[in-house]
């Protein structure tokens, strides 16, 4: 299925009836994060997955965006009055902003592993992430793909840096591609893929920063929230959510142990019967 917002078409899936959940995936992969929660939420919710503009099946995304703005006018696409918004990583950074941004929309949150827009990170995890790039693919033609001045972006680069930030985020410090059942491992590379394809052949987009920054609000969040934390996650991801556990107010946790950045992916029936909990409540 497909939506017009003002800024682009986004594709997206929708099973089930019930009170709406909109399920906002990580920026590593797209839609496809949410197969098995999206059968497990149907029985009893009106479920709805959707591609970020410039991921997944969604067209392009603009010059400057602000994610939150698109959730928004994307529910008014699918005429969806007030939802449950879920979403990891990123994906959960935008939920937020969006609850902030437009409480009335907004009925209740669940933030896995998310990231927090705005946020600075601390110089010891750029670092990590530059070393990790630079030995993915050569800095001369990795800078030319930051900078969108390639003649033409080569398929073994994408493959390399797919695998290189799918197994530093999704399969975590220390641990191994074989904590993913092989399927899953497969659409995780192949959705990572993906994203930095088009990332890298597509026009440069830039996110527009909450102002005031998230940080300074979050005990402004009026609704139930559920923050998600991989015990396995990097570092500096589980920072954040604890941050955003002890900021928002009656915020509640869960720690999926020996999960990492991806719970939905890596650990789904565990993921889903907390969200189910949550969401029984």
């Amino acid at each position: 299925m497909q939506a017009q917002v003002p800024t682009g078409t986004i594709a997206y899936d929708r099973v089930g009836e019930g009170d709406p959940v909109v399920l906002s995936h990580a920026s590593l992969v797209d839609r496809r994060m949410w197969r098995s929660l999206l059968a497990a939420l149907a029985p009893t919710h009106d479920v709805v997955a959707f591609d970020q503009l410039g991921y997944g099946e969604s067209s392009s995304a603009p010059h400057t965006v602000r994610p939150a703005e698109t959730l928004i006018d994307f529910l008014d696409a699918v005429g969806i009055e007030r939802a449950t918004l879920i979403g990891c990583s990123m994906g959960g950074g935008y939920s937020l902003d969006a609850a902030l941004l437009a409480p009335d929309r907004v009925s209740a949150l669940v933030l896995i592993c998310s990231g927090l827009p705005g946020y600075e990170w601390p110089e010891a995890m750029r670092a990590e992430t530059r070393e990790l790039l630079t030995s993915a693919v050569p800095l001369d033609r990795l800078q030319t793909y930051l900078a969108h001045t390639a003649d033409a972006v080569r398929d073994d680069d994408v493959a390399a840096m797919a695998e290189a930030q799918a197994r530093y985020m999704a399969v975590g410090p220390g641990r191994t591609p074989d904590v993913f059942a092989p399927a899953a491992w497969d659409l995780v590379l192949a959705m990572a893929r993906g994203v930095f394809g088009r990332m890298w052949r597509e026009p440069a987009s830039t996110e527009v920063d909450p102002e005031p920054p998230i940080l300074d609000r979050l005990g402004d969040v009026a609704v139930p929230t559920l923050v998600v934390n991989g015990t396995a996650d990097v570092s500096y991801i589980q920072q954040i959510s604890r941050l955003l556990a002890s900021g928002i107010p009656g915020a509640r946790t869960a720690d999926l142990v020996d999960t990492a950045h991806l719970p939905p992916v890596e650990r789904p029936d565990e993921t889903n019967a907390v969200i189910l909990e949550f969401l029984a409540r």
